[in-house]
């Protein structure tokens, strides 16, 4: 789906970030690279998706 590739491209993004920042210390990396443009910015528009996601499971009726 198509909700699964968008979330893969946020986790691909960041992992590669981190990885090459500080072996995969989200933490350090976040204090390594401090431009707005940076993993911060990735994070934040990871949160915004899944904020939006939620909304749309909200909203629709499914199986439980």
């Amino acid at each position: 789906s198509s909700t699964a590739i968008d979330a893969k491209n946020f986790k691909d993004r960041i992992e590669k970030q981190v990885e090459e920042l500080n072996n995969y210390d989200i933490l350090q990396a976040l204090t390594t690279d401090s431009r707005e443009e940076g993993i911060i910015d990735d994070i934040r528009d990871l949160r915004r998706y899944l904020l939006l996601v939620e909304q749309q499971i909200r909203r629709e009726p499914h199986n439980e």
